[in-house]
């Protein structure tokens, strides 16, 4: 007769392992649930503060926008830079993530400087040989 084996199942919360059948739970926003979670937390439940905030907070949300999308047109660079920032800061977070943290402490402490300037270095590599690959294909 087979016996079935139950294999325990955690998840990284917080920094900490949880049981996934322990209800623990992680924050999870978007940019305008946050924005709006944000405006009723200080308008501390008056409807009229929370209204007034989200009418002014759309707009801005709208026009900030607007102006980001014309200065990456102006300067395409901006979207390298910007992905290179992401690239670095994938490389900071990996370096610190309590998973591999103690591995690389252990076994390659000199050398975790090297993850952000890799991650910059393999966004933008990868973000170019894209680009490059697009305008290829066009031409």
């Amino acid at each position: 007769m087979a016996t079935a084996e139950l294999t325990r199942q955690q998840l990284l919360i917080g920094g900490k392992w949880a049981d996934a059948s322990s209800g623990a739970s992680y924050e999870q926003s978007f940019p305008f649930t946050g924005d709006a979670v944000g405006v009723a937390a200080a308008a501390k439940g008056s409807m009229p503060l929370i209204v007034f905030g989200l009418i002014v907070s759309i707009p801005i949300v709208i026009v900030g926008s607007q102006i980001i999308m014309k200065l990456i047109q102006r300067f395409p660079i901006l979207v390298m830079a910007g992905g290179g920032l992401l690239g670095y800061v994938a490389g900071e977070m990996m370096v610190a993530d309590p998973a591999i943290a103690p591995w690389l402490a252990a076994n390659a402490a000199k050398y975790t400087w090297l993850a952000p300037i890799a991650g910059v270095a393999v966004v933008v590599a990868v973000g170019y040989a894209l680009t490059h690959r697009r305008a290829v294909s066009e031409a």
